[in-house]
């Protein structure tokens, strides 16, 4: 089957034969798409439509639809990443009947279409019917032979005709809670406006111009929704960064701000940003680190789906997609190594992380997101989920204040020594420590001589040697670093 010229089509996408597309030059299909015939997809031209205008009709990455779909789009269709769609789904932006309530009167109208936008990993039943110009969340559940007429908030599941909120899902305690009627409903929502899913959290000192680029990758894609909150811990910057965060928080009510009086170190900033959060999941979030493009929702949807996890990983080394699950911070530190000290990677559960003990144990090792995870693991919930996801872009700021080996010797060390036989064994300590060496430590440590301060691998064979002198390898590995120029 030749397929027509759309105005995009992505990479992976397939319509299977035996469908039928009107518009297509008014249509735009992402990447890795699945159509099943018969179809439907009809953008009908207006008078000032041209080649320049946006597409009548959008279907995002990921979107999966069965067979007997009917898509009318005269305005604009949206549906965003992930959405999945059972078969005989009626779609269209138009208003073809009047409701009031809970009948049907029957009778064309001539308003025109507005835009229908259906969000990120929602889920349309079999049957469904969606007309007007509305927003179906993101998440939503649309239960068979729903119809569907006025907004959906995010995480809802609807049903009957006209459809109602059936279950709304709640952050705290996790679970999908049912609402017998509108006014329940409307309690629920209310009450979950105060308790936000996710916690972005971002501690900050002096980098104004990273900070703003890092709050526009975030609010650029989850607005003002109250399932997300944004927390900003200034350490007392002498920069622009009170006047930046300022602009955001006249636009958006879920970014919230502290300024402290004093520098508390970078440590510190962070365990208090994160003992403030708010969300039933906290996000660590490095001020100058930037989420990809509709990377967010994604992540959401992920964290949802592992909520019995008291740890969940962004793995940016891998972009697959794959989510891996584990148990026990052995089978973590396995997976990742070295690379489970980068912050912004980090997300733990709320009511997790206040059940570890002590909190302060490793402050001022530069490492002490590195010592939250295996405290959590070890101690309070061993569950563990591993998202694969290349979803940042990084300023690549030059590390300062603190010395390779100290840090990533010394420090990363005595943070798994303290584990070794609460949680993590002897064997699995002792072959991360080579693996540390050979993936980590050796191939950065001629390029750290080189690009940065002498003061950043001071002293690092003696303190190679202290950690290290035991091994087989020892003598080897210390010639080949002093070989180093």
């Amino acid at each position: 089957m030749s397929l027509p010229t759309f105005k995009g089509f992505g990479e992976g996408t397939q319509l299977a034969p035996g469908g039928v597309v009107e518009g297509a030059e008014r249509i735009t299909l992402g990447r890795q798409i699945s159509v099943q015939a018969p179809y439907r997809l009809t953008a009908q031209t207006s008078a000032d439509w041209n080649e320049a205008s946006p597409p009548l009709l959008s279907i995002g990455d990921r979107c999966k639809i069965s067979s007997g779909l009917v898509i009318d789009a005269s305005h604009s269709v949206k549906l965003e990443c992930g959405v999945m769609i059972g078969p005989n789904v009626y779609i269209t932006d138009k208003f073809p009947f009047q409701w009031e309530k809970d009948s049907l009167l029957i009778g064309y109208e001539n308003r025109p279409a507005g835009e229908l936008t259906i969000g990120a990993d929602t889920l349309i039943d079999s049957g469904v019917v969606v007309e007007g110009s509305l927003r179906i969340g993101r998440g939503c559940i649309i239960r068979p032979n729903s119809v569907v007429v006025q907004d959906i908030p995010d995480y809802c599941e609807v049903s009957g005709n006209p459809a109602r909120i059936t279950r709304i899902y709640m952050p705290h305690p996790g679970e999908w809670v049912a609402a017998a009627h509108e006014a329940e409903a409307e309690m629920l929502l209310e009450q979950r406006r105060g308790q936000p899913f996710l916690s972005i959290c971002i501690p900050t000192y002096n980098r104004a111009a990273c900070l703003d680029q890092c709050l526009q990758s975030i609010f650029s894609q989850i607005g003002d929704t109250p399932l997300i909150e944004v927390d900003v811990s200034d350490n007392a910057s002498t920069d622009e960064t009170p006047e930046v965060v300022r602009r955001y928080m006249e636009q958006y009510s879920n970014l919230r701000y502290s300024r402290n009086d004093e520098n508390l170190g970078a440590d510190r900033n962070i365990l208090k940003v994160t003992d403030e959060a708010r969300g039933a999941f906290t996000k660590l979030q490095g001020d100058d680190d930037f989420f990809v493009e509709n990377t967010i929702w994604p992540l959401l949807s992920v964290i949802q789906q592992n909520s019995d996890c008291g740890l969940i990983f962004i793995n940016v080394l891998n972009g697959d997609g794959n989510v891996i699950r584990g148990e026990g911070a052995d089978c973590f530190l396995a997976h990742l190594s070295y690379n489970a000290t980068f912050m912004t990677s980090i997300i733990l559960r709320r009511a997790d992380w206040h059940q570890v003990e002590d909190k302060t144990r490793f402050i001022g090792s530069s490492l002490t997101q590195f010592y939250f995870q295996f405290a959590v693991l070890s101690g309070v919930n061993p569950k563990f989920a591993m998202m694969n996801s290349s979803m940042f872009t990084y300023a690549g700021n030059e590390p300062k204040g603190y010395n390779m080996g100290e840090v990533f010797v010394r420090n990363y060390m005595d943070i798994l020594g303290f584990f070794s036989g609460k949680g993590l064994t002897e064997e699995g300590i002792r072959h991360d420590k080579e693996r540390t060496l050979r993936s980590f430590l050796m191939p950065s440590y001629p390029s750290n001589r080189r690009r940065f301060a002498p003061e950043f691998t001071a002293g690092f064979e003696e303190i190679f040697t202290e950690y290290y002198q035991d091994e087989p390898y020892y003598q080897e590995v210390l010639a080949w670093f002093r070989s180093v120029g």
